[in-house]
């Protein structure tokens, strides 16, 4: 393959050619000519600016023809707007390296590449420190102007041999390399909790995936990164103390007190974003099937760690370190610790229980059913009891198996939203997404009364009910339904004929529990349609 480079000789573009010399391809380097030429003739070089208006510009490319082009240094889209139009009808195929910032909203996991991607809210400015992620997805459609069919890669973060930034090299070098940082103390410093996520791609694997795309004649976008949850910065700190023979000491520190010290995120203490940033709150958490089924392979995680240390431990290590924690920043949060760790079990305490004290409002909260024989209306704690021991109970109907304790959790949480958005009668359809949105504003600021962690555990929880994705939600949403069909058909219907409920509704709505526990279904539903008989239920 006759391939262009756009951009080349410091990371990403040096695997590339790399990689694509070890292929066999013939490579054409564009670059400004700043840096060395490690490959010499093996590599055709042109020189010149991306910005056509900056010196030489575009020149040296008006002639040549090429199998594919690879854009590595795609910032401003008036830039990739030239490339693309001096080079269409004399390249084949065109990929351009974008971002996972190119996506409008990275609050949430699971990000696909059909999401929505980002506005330039200031369309003239390519001020790329202000803008970067909606400039990288202003320069993939500019980019779709030119070449429709072009390949769009986005990557997450870059890791390995030749990483000019230090975000991913700082922790090989704190664990195993100390010295190259200056003078470190015995303890090194992680950010709480262990098990935060962590994505990347090494660097190779990223180049010789990009090549196999070109090669096997794929187009569309892809985001190039390893598989959401399967690494943690446990995973991270267990690696980099098998790396270590001599590995210093863990503090594991609670972001709250990072945020407190003013810790930058991301450059003040490499790959940490904190839980509080719901901007960026899926970062580190996007899909990547697209990538995998069109070839993308991952190396270890060991291997990467190894080959970074034995690079950083060979480069000239002058101007390097900038953007990483300091020592000095470092050893002052640590001395910190112990007074904050006092202070902040109190502050949790305190938080703790005053969640507790607001739950009692959930007693005064009023549904529509009656609990069996007594003449009132049954309460949102009652029934979150009541339908937390139905699960135990009956859990051994749930189809597939569950994981009991799960279910009871999600039972006892998924109604204290109520607390504030209040109780909705299920067979009531006006309102939904209202209703939506209230419940989440409720789960939001009533769990964000507890510490982080617990928050956390607390709001994934309640959201798994809502989403009923695992058999634990769904069979926690069978129960739910159930239990209050067991109650009218022990009333004689009550609440159903106090509000006119019709037998197709309750059919409809109640559905869910065929599929996560089949038995429970057949039991009822043969009642349900006794009810209906005994006129309880309505008919259209």
């Amino acid at each position: 393959m006759r391939l262009l480079i756009l951009g080349g000789t410091r990371f990403l573009g040096r695997h590339l050619v790399e990689a694509a010399l070890a292929r066999g391809d013939e490579v054409t380097l564009f670059t400004r000519g700043r840096q060395e030429n490690p490959w010499g003739e093996r590599v055709a070089l042109r020189t010149g600016d991306r910005d056509p208006s900056l010196g030489e510009g575009l020149r040296s490319l008006e002639t040549g023809e090429w199998d594919a082009v690879i854009d590595t240094t795609a910032y401003v889209p008036r830039i990739v707007s030239a490339s693309a139009a001096l080079l269409a009808g004399r390249v084949g195929q065109y990929l351009l390296v974008s971002s996972l910032s190119a996506y409008a909203d990275a609050s949430v996991a699971g990000i696909t590449e059909d999401a929505p991607l980002a506005a330039l809210t200031e369309p003239e400015s390519e001020d790329i420190s202000r803008h970067y992620g909606a400039l990288k997805a202003a320069c993939e459609q500019a980019l779709l102007a030119h070449f429709p069919k072009a390949l769009i890669v986005r990557p997450g973060l870059i890791i390995g041999p030749h990483d000019p930034t230090d975000r991913f090299s700082y922790w090989p070098a704190r664990f195993a390399a100390p010295h190259l940082l200056g003078e470190r103390g015995d303890t090194a410093l992680l950010p709480a909790p262990p098990e935060r996520p962590l994505q990347w791609i090494d660097v190779r694997d990223l180049a010789e995936w990009m090549l196999h795309l070109l090669h096997s004649g794929q187009t569309g976008s892809f985001n190039a990164v390893t598989a959401p949850g399967s690494v943690s910065f446990a995973d991270l700190h267990a690696a980099l103390l098998e790396l270590s023979p001599t590995p210093p000491a863990t503090a594991w520190v609670d972001e709250a007190l990072l945020e407190r010290e003013g810790l930058v995120p991301w450059s003040g203490l490499p790959l940490w974003i904190p839980a509080s940033s719901r901007e960026f709150g899926g970062f580190m958490q996007f899909a990547n099937d697209k990538a995998v089924a069109a070839g993308l392979q991952l190396r270890p995680l060991a291997d990467t760690l190894r080959d970074t240390l034995t690079w950083l431990q060979q480069r000239d290590q002058t101007g390097c370190w900038q953007n990483v924690l300091s020592a000095e920043r470092e050893q002052a949060i640590l001395q910190m610790l112990p007074k904050w760790r006092r202070e902040s079990e109190i502050i949790m305490l305190q938080s703790q229980l005053s969640f507790l004290l607001e739950l009692d409002k959930l007693k005064g909260i009023l549904r529509k059913t009656r609990p069996v024989g007594l003449d009132r209306q049954e309460n949102s704690a009652e029934h979150s009891w009541h339908v937390a021991l139905m699960a135990m109970l009956l859990a051994e109907h749930a189809e597939p198996a569950v994981d009991v304790s799960r279910v009871v959790k999600i039972l006892l949480l998924h109604d204290i939203v109520e607390i504030d958005a209040d109780d909705t009668f299920l067979y009531d359809d006006s309102g939904a997404a209202e209703k939506a949105a209230k419940e989440t504003a409720a789960a939001e600021r009533l769990f964000g009364m507890l510490p982080p962690r617990q928050a956390s555990e607390f709001m994934a929880l309640w959201r798994e009910y809502e989403d009923r994705q695992t058999p634990e939600g769904r069979f926690a949403y069978a129960c739910d339904r159930l239990l209050p069909m067991l109650q009218n058909l022990a009333n004689g219907g009550y609440s159903w004929r106090e509000n006119q409920v019709r037998f197709e509704q309750v059919i409809r709505k109640n559905l869910p529990i065929k599929d996560a526990a089949p038995a429970l279904w057949q039991y009822v539903l043969p009642r349900l349609e006794q009810a209906r008989d005994a006129g309880w239920l309505g008919q259209p």
